[in-house]
């Protein structure tokens, strides 16, 4: 099958990390894939051209902008495309239009809840969604909104997968390499890894970190990833204001993320508001047990009290309440039980099955 793949991700992302193993996954069993995405992507753009998969960046697209549909257009007949997989909602008017008008199959890929109401629900679900000859939903709690909002008939629940390989194994050189870096040696160490911006309730982790310290003295906040500079700025102000900023270090963007989850005792999650949550996928697999919002899809990853513990969104006396219990139980092992449930529901292969059987459903 000839794929194409749409995804308007300004960086790196959990959205353009599953576009980047779909390419590279169906790629191996002999489909022909191309990536569209935005040239300032360059962590995307690098992976794809890494792995000699086919990527052709556009400069920054906007909704509406009619010169997307000629683009794509173009690009879909010179690769023959048979099927469009649309990632990001700044692509898919003009990516479901080009598509249909060039009688190749569509699918949108739903990775946030649907909040319009309304007159944009309506011309949404009549003049976008109903157009689709699949919509696919990385949660149940994204299919829920979908079919319930929609009543469409064409939804399927797909979740994201890791590769298990790049993850599972630590190289205890690398740990400690890591630790000693930002003198961690002997400390307890809290991660929280991805996007840094205001929905991901890093705001409310830091603000959690001195009552944390009065039960953990010897407690540092590892954050890695990047974000937009103000917010960061904002973060590091605040974390002066509590007089924490020796305990919180900001360690940028990760490449290696299994390098930097390893160097971590557990890892959290605070979110506003979540679809599922890659970043705690990939923690668990690592055998880190995961204190996350339950918000969104994250409740379908954690069994709170099992593999890790669910909290309130936006309430960081709870969040601090409950790094701490679980610091003083037996978080090893809740990391093993995670890390079980990890390779049996989410790993790469689930994901690219799937996807592989929706798409020859429709060709």
């Amino acid at each position: 099958m000839n794929i194409a793949y749409l995804d308007a991700s300004p960086c790196w992302s959990g959205g353009s990390k599953q576009v980047y193993l779909l390419s590279r996954e169906l790629t191996k069993r002999g489909h022909n894939v191309l990536t569209v995405c935005l040239s300032q992507n360059k962590e995307l753009l690098s992976q794809l051209q890494k792995n000699n998969l086919k990527a052709i960046p556009l400069f920054p697209v906007f909704e509406f902008n009619p010169l997307n549909f000629f683009r794509l257009s173009k690009v879909f007949r010179e690769n023959k495309v048979q099927i469009v997989d649309i990632n990001s909602p700044k692509f898919f008017w003009s990516g479901v239009y080009s598509a249909k008008c060039s009688g190749i199959k569509t699918v949108i890929t739903r990775i946030v809840t649907y909040r319009k109401k309304g007159l944009k629900k309506f011309i949404n679900k009549r003049l976008l969604y109903g157009l689709c000859d699949k919509v696919v939903a990385i949660s149940s709690e994204i299919k829920a909104s979908l079919l319930g909002d929609f009543g469409l008939s064409n939804v399927e629940l797909i979740y994201c997968g890791i590769d298990i390989n790049e993850i599972s194994s630590e190289d205890k050189n690398r740990t400690e390499s890591i630790r000693n870096r930002y003198g961690l040696k002997d400390k307890t160490v809290v991660g929280i890894t991805g996007r840094i911006a205001y929905g991901k309730g890093h705001t409310y982790l830091i603000e959690a970190l001195p009552e944390i310290k009065k039960n953990i003295p010897d407690i540092k906040l590892l954050v890695g990833g990047t974000g937009e500079q103000n917010f960061i700025n904002f973060l590091r102000r605040k974390s002066s204001e509590l007089k924490i900023e020796r305990d919180v270090i900001f360690t940028g963007f990760q490449k290696d993320v299994k390098d930097f989850l390893y160097a971590t005792d557990i890892v959290t999650a605070p979110s506003l508001d979540e679809a599922l949550g890659l970043s705690i996928i990939e923690a668990m697999s690592a055998g880190k047990p995961v204190v996350a919002s339950d918000v969104g899809g994250i409740p379908e990853i954690i069994d709170n009290g099992i593999d890790g513990f669910l909290v309130p969104p936006s309430d960081s006396k709870t969040l601090a309440a409950s790094i701490v219990k679980l610091l003083k139980s037996d978080y090893k092992k809740m990391g093993e039980t995670g890390k079980k449930k990890v390779l049996e529901k989410f790993s790469v292969e689930q994901m690219v099955n799937k996807y592989e059987m929706l798409y020859r459903s429709i060709v």
